[in-house]
């Protein structure tokens, strides 16, 4: 981990929700691994939301992408 994890952050990955999803690039993030070069702060909050890992790996196979910085196994390039 690289970038300290914000209260929100912490609040959901307590709760389950350890991933992060950006629907206007379609691209996962797991909060575990937070990466500074993911740009978390960026995202905006009307195209993100935070998800399980069961929704994320479903969104895999729907043809989003795991984010090469936090979630290196699942980025398909």
């Amino acid at each position: 981990m690289e970038n300290k994890f914000t209260l929100k952050e912490v609040w959901m990955m307590f709760w389950g929700l350890g991933y992060r999803v950006n629907h206007a690039k379609k691209e996962i993030h797991r909060l575990e691994d937070k990466h500074k070069n993911c740009l978390h702060e960026a995202m905006s909050k009307k195209t993100s939301e935070y998800i399980t890992k069961g929704r994320a790996i479903k969104l895999l196979k729907l043809g989003y992408n795991g984010c090469r910085w936090c979630w290196e196994d699942a980025d398909q390039g």
